[in-house]
């Protein structure tokens, strides 16, 4: 699985630039993204389960989610490198692509395939998997308010933009 900057507002090149650092951490801990990552993400279900002591991640999955963050770190500084703190601010650092199809969709490819989605779907938004979370995503990484991205996906503007041109009712 490949990973990704989570770096609105960065160049190609400082995101390749923060990839690259998190790779060096990554190589030098002898680790994979995926299981870097992996234990990241234990440690936050056990913190999103409140703490309950017999979820408690093992000693190996919280050694790969300081592996993972120590990446992400480095990531951040390697990819920012000269930045104020304002756009410093919208760089949520690492993620891994779990479909890149989805993820890595340029602005009008993401936004075609949430029309098919719809469509296939009947327009209910009845889904049944995460393409067009990780499609919106792709299709507002670029804005430059990145607040206003959010707020758009979350508060679900981007169905105007998905749904236009589709037939009524």
């Amino acid at each position: 699985m490949d990973i990704i900057m989570d770096a609105r507002g960065a160049t190609p090149d400082e995101k390749q630039r923060g990839i690259a650092a998190a790779t060096a951490v990554l190589d030098h801990a002898g680790m994979t993204a995926e299981d870097a990552a992996s234990g990241s993400f234990a440690v936050e279900r056990w913190d999103d389960m409140g703490f309950p002591p017999d979820q408690e991640p093992s000693e190996d999955e919280y050694a790969a989610a300081e592996v993972w963050w120590a990446a992400s770190k480095a990531a951040i500084e390697a990819c920012c490198e000269g930045w104020r703190g304002e756009k410093r601010r919208q760089v949520c650092g690492l993620q891994l692509v779990e479909d890149p199809e989805s993820e890595l969709a340029d602005r009008a490819s993401a936004l075609a395939r949430m029309r098919e989605i719809i469509r296939a779907e009947g327009g209910q938004g009845e889904f049944t998997d995460n393409r067009v979370f990780f499609l919106a995503l792709a299709a507002t990484a670029e804005m430059q308010d990145s607040s206003r991205a959010q707020r758009q996906r979350r508060n679900g503007c981007l169905f105007v933009a998905v749904t236009r041109g589709l037939p009524p009712g």
